[in-house]
């Protein structure tokens, strides 16, 4: 039975925890136009969530790399605890003509806090897409795995309480991810970029999660 309560607080965490990547899909052939972005993302994955975040393109043996970092709040209370922090790089893998493999990955760190636990998750996800991409618009097909690599749980008073008095705080090794595929696009209008992304959801063993899909727009400004 305690190792019963024990898994199904675990799964609450990862329901919560295991957010998405939702940072924006940038066009990849525009890298050297201007090396700076800072961009808003708002989607579904699985709350609703909004971001912002700052990127540069710099080069690194000769190859186009784009550095960023950004940050965002649940939507819903926009409360501190339930937060999400990413630092990612994107790149074209191997191209041709407008045709790009680009790959992706980032570190993230993400949070909630609810009546029954707080918990904090610490994690990386790598995506690659495949795609046709110009100077004013682009479209691509991607996939991607969010791993989860460690996750701490401390138990409210009230949960204690109520439910288990010996629930047992502390970190969780290799709890779970999440498999993430679907298609983005976006056009360019002026010095701005607008995108979209949509796709489904899977657990590492491909079960379904709650919502199952993930959307997401987010607008960029190149300078």
């Amino acid at each position: 039975m305690k190792r019963l309560q024990q898994s199904a607080a675990i799964a609450l965490v990862l329901a919560s925890l295991l957010f998405d990547d939702i940072s924006a899909q940038w066009n990849i052939a525009r890298f050297d136009t201007r090396p700076n972005r800072i961009y808003a993302t708002f989607g579904l994955d699985p709350a609703f969530f909004p971001a912002v975040g700052y990127s540069r393109v710099t080069s690194f043996f000769g190859h186009s790399v784009q550095l960023g970092i950004d940050a965002g709040v649940v939507a819903a209370e926009l409360d501190r605890h339930d937060f999400r922090g990413r630092l990612h790089l994107l790149t074209s893998i191997m191209s041709w003509r407008s045709l790009h493999v680009t790959g992706s990955t980032a570190l993230i760190a993400r949070g909630t806090d609810n009546s029954i636990y707080r918990g904090y998750n610490f994690g990386a996800d790598v995506s690659a897409s495949l795609g046709v991409y110009r100077t004013g618009w682009f479209l691509a097909a991607e996939c991607g795995f969010d791993k989860s690599g460690a996750t701490h749980i401390e138990h409210s008073d009230w949960y204690r309480t109520y439910f288990f008095p010996d629930a047992q705080d502390g970190w969780y090794r290799n709890p779970g991810g999440t498999i993430h595929y679907g298609l983005s696009a976006g056009v360019t209008i002026g010095k701005s970029e607008l995108m979209a992304r949509f796709g489904q959801l899977r657990t590492e063993d491909l079960n379904e999660l709650t919502p199952p899909m993930y959307v997401s727009i987010g607008l960029g400004f190149s300078f």
